[in-house]
């Protein structure tokens, strides 16, 4: 009946079908008897304990459950037959020790999600890699100049520098600079092979450790191929250490590892590059077992960005903090040059490494020169390059050839070749021997040489060091470097590239599906 004084009309209530009753009938009875834990009532021999008889009741009434909760801390259920039971209520003895299936299926669902997300949080960072740099003036310009002021710590002036072809070059300078090394010798490497190399490099480090002389030696775990040479410098005084070993709690970062290819000596003099101590890159490519590397010698003041970076990961594989007037002396100029050192690490939110060689690229105007052992470019790269070209600068790619320690790589490279010849990019091949070199210059005045190569782990993962200088002098030199070495190579033709076999494109189209694992 309507409430007295409400003008409502009164309303018919439905009533349930038999069916429906008779369901909320049953779903009552079992609701009670699972919440009130009620046994049945079964003749027990006089022996049997009262424990028990509960268990074995228990047992017999559902054999889906396991003795259930004791008697004395059971609550009965006091809601209505049509409410609907709580978790707690309707969960207990559907499972083992009152957990049914359905808060197994969450448990694991959540473990497996617990296993999935843990190896991303161990590996894997918040990298910005995608950025938005469209400038209308050119890298020549002043306000190039300024944009990077706000990389790292931007351009120094005062520095002068050279660069060393192959190993014939390269390899005595850094021994003689070692030899003459009075304060502090600082290495970081991915690789360290024993052999003719190693083996005089750990001659000159042995020998300044025994003259006071504070030498440091980090060495990537995964490229560390000492083969005692290590034991031999530490007995000798030099610190040495392996940047991440691999072992089983750490199998998740194994991708993390140390790139660079840093040597300073007394905080003023610095080489850099894509070379390490090694055999494979003696020699002044006379066969096509000396690999093609160029280095960069400096000295001046940005040799002390160059100290800072080999400090960061020193710091962390060893907890030591270096300082002192032998590791970073007061600078002094000893050049005209501007120069920058930017390092990169996995850990930081952004990718230095492609923001280092990206900004130049966007602002070229005139010429985009790049020479790079290991070239699989990420979209970002592509369409950089490609504009750079529709708009007149001269793009040329000096590129490994069918000499190369990675035909994985060569193969996914290679998937790209058709876009860049087409926009009017300049594609060359190496001939004599394995093009290791990691240089790039841009508008004949900056010029930039390294340890990044133009992959997704050296953009996103490894901890890479690169060295740029920006002047027009040094550009050119550069430029007759890379010129000698288009000489020697095989440049790419579109019509020619299109002829190409079918087996050669299957290759192609099979390693470009892993180029995100370079």
């Amino acid at each position: 009946m309507p409430h007295p004084g409400s003008s409502a009309a009164p309303h018919r209530a439905l009533a349930p079908s038999a069916p429906q009753n008779a369901r909320d009938e049953d779903w009552r009875r079992r609701i009670e008897r699972r919440c009130h834990n009620k046994p049945e009532a079964i003749d027990y021999p006089p022996s049997v304990r009262p424990e028990t008889k509960l268990s074995m009741t228990n047992r017999i009434r559902s054999p889906r459950a396991v003795p259930a909760r004791m008697p004395d801390r059971a609550k009965p259920c006091s809601r209505a037959p049509q409410d609907l039971p709580s978790p707690r209520c309707a969960l207990s003895g559907l499972g083992h020790h009152g957990r049914g299936r359905g808060e197994w299926g969450v448990t694991l669902v959540l473990a497996g999600l617990m296993v999935l997300a843990l190896p991303g949080c161990t590996t894997s960072h918040g990298k910005r890699v995608g950025y938005r740099y469209n400038p209308d003036y050119g890298v020549a310009s002043p306000q190039f100049e300024q944009t990077l002021m706000g990389q790292a710590s931007g351009l120094i002036p005062g520095n002068r520098a050279r660069l060393l072809n192959n190993g014939d070059a390269f390899f005595p300078a850094m021994l003689e600079a070692i030899q003459n090394a009075r304060d502090s010798v600082n290495i970081e490497l991915y690789i360290f092979a024993r052999g003719r190399i190693g083996e005089q490099v750990t001659a000159a480090l042995c020998a300044k450790a025994r003259e006071g002389v504070q030498v440091r030696v980090l060495v990537d775990a995964v490229g560390s191929r000492t083969g005692g040479l290590d034991r031999r410098m530490m007995a000798a005084g030099v610190h040495f250490r392996r940047y991440k070993p691999v072992t089983i709690p750490t199998i998740t970062k194994t991708g993390d590892r140390t790139h660079r290819k840093i040597v300073t000596i007394d905080g003023r003099i610095g080489f850099t590059g894509g070379f390490a101590v090694d055999d494979r890159w003696q020699g002044n490519v006379r066969n096509s077992g000396e690999w093609r590397e160029v280095v960069l010698e400096i000295e001046g003041p940005v040799v002390q960005q160059l100290q800072r970076t080999f400090c960061e990961n020193w710091l962390y594989a060893t907890g030591e903090v270096i300082d002192g007037p032998g590791q970073f002396p007061d600078p002094v100029p000893v050049g005209d040059l501007k120069a920058q050192a930017v390092g990169s690490t996995r850990t930081s939110q952004l990718s230095m490494a492609k923001l280092h060689h990206y900004l130049p690229i966007q602002a070229a105007r005139e010429r985009v020169w790049i020479a790079n052992a290991y070239f699989l470019p990420d979209r970002d790269f592509r369409r950089a390059l490609c504009a750079a070209a529709r708009r007149g600068a001269d793009v040329r790619l000096l590129l490994p050839g069918r000499h190369n320690d990675l035909k994985t790589v060569r193969y996914a490279s290679r998937r790209d070749y058709r876009k860049f010849l087409e926009a009017g990019v300049k594609v060359y091949e190496y001939r004599p021997s394995m093009l290791h070199t990691k240089m790039m210059i841009v508008d004949s005045i900056w010029t930039s040489i390294g340890s990044v190569n133009f992959t997704s782990r050296s953009m996103k993962a490894q901890a890479e060091a690169n060295l740029a200088i920006y002047d027009q002098g040094f550009a050119r030199q550069a430029e007759a470097v890379i010129e000698e070495d288009f000489c020697d190579s095989d440049c790419m033709d579109l019509a020619s590239w299109r002829r190409r076999g079918l087996c050669e494109r299957m290759k192609e189209l099979y390693f470009s599906l892993y180029k995100r694992l370079f």
